[in-house]
């Protein structure tokens, strides 16, 4: 902003020294408003030697695209031919102001005459030409001074608003992100310094903190320790317990599983000798019988062979 201030003052002075006596480029811009000034000043000066009267009048009118702006300055000036001089101005100067300030136009050519009254009212005329010119310059630098001020401090503000706009809508989609991003990075830049003063506070108040803390949490730990050491050797005496419980249990259920394994055991044997008691018993039986049906089958045979020998025989 303030760059740009002075770049704009410094094109108003090169345009000043370029500038025509009675033609000034103005740039403009589109419904700004309209300001009109009437400065009028007044110096008298009395002698009593000859006096010499000048009078000028000039109007100057400028017209643009949307600006126009007309300028009348009329002076009277009376010089004498001692060290005193009489001076008038009258100016009323309607304009719309645009984006700079107008330059300076340059003061009229001093006479071609050498002699003192000319000189002096010229200087006389140049000076309080110069110095309204500068309370007019300075009076608009401060007008565009605010009007821009304000202009950037408008634009910086909607550019601001919209980049806070749009960095909230990406916070809002990054929200965890660029909020700690965001938090960081403000902490560190803003409250550097503050955070540089309260680092004592913060690493002894903090670090004492955590260290009862972490006694606290190390005598908490301890304590949950020698509970749940407490808790394991009764859990662990507990598992004894029960592991040689369970293990006369299993050892009593062995015993048992044994005493009826022997018992299915022997009664398996038992039974297994039952069966080849049985086994034996149907092998005899069926010995036996096969043993009777061959006996019987060799009684048929010899009987029918006996009865054939015989009946053969009676035959024969």
């Amino acid at each position: 902003m303030f760059m740009q201030l002075f770049e704009t003052a410094a094109t108003a002075t090169t345009d000043a020294t370029a500038a025509t006596a009675t033609t000034t480029s103005i740039a403009t811009t589109t419904a700004t408003p309209t300001t009109t000034t009437t400065t009028t000043t007044t110096t008298t000066t009395t002698t009593t030697t000859t006096t010499t009267t000048t009078t000028t009048t000039t109007t100057t009118t400028t017209t643009t695209a949307d600006t126009t702006t007309t300028t009348t300055t009329t002076t009277i000036a009376t010089a004498a031919t001692a060290t005193a001089a009489t001076a008038a101005t009258s100016t009323t100067t309607t304009t719309t102001p645009p984006l700079s300030p107008p330059p300076p136009p340059t003061p009229p050519p001093p006479p071609t005459t050498t002699t003192s009254t000319t000189t002096i009212h010229y200087y006389y005329y140049y000076y309080y030409y110069y110095y309204y010119y500068y309370y007019y310059y300075y009076y608009y630098y401060y007008y565009y001074y605010y009007y821009y001020y304000y202009y950037y401090y408008y634009y910086y503000y909607y550019y601001y608003y919209y980049y806070y706009y749009d960095y909230y809508y990406y916070y809002y989609n990054n929200y965890y992100y660029y909020y700690y991003y965001y938090f960081y990075y403000y902490y560190y830049n803003y409250y550097f310094f503050y955070y540089y003063y309260y680092y004592y506070y913060y690493y002894y108040y903090y670090y004492y903190y955590y260290y009862y803390y972490y006694y606290y949490y190390y005598y908490y730990y301890y304590y949950y320790y020698y509970y749940y050491y407490c808790y394991y050797y009764y859990f662990n005496y507990y598992y004894y317990y029960y592991y040689y419980y369970y293990y006369f249990y299993y050892y009593y259920y062995y015993y048992y599983y044994y005493y009826y394994y022997y018992y299915y055991y022997y009664y398996y044997y038992y039974y297994y000798y039952y069966y080849y008691y049985y086994y034996y018993y149907y092998y005899f039986y069926y010995y036996f019988f096969y043993y009777n049906y061959f006996y019987y089958y060799y009684y048929f045979y010899y009987y029918c062979y006996y009865y054939y020998y015989y009946f053969y025989y009676c035959y024969y």
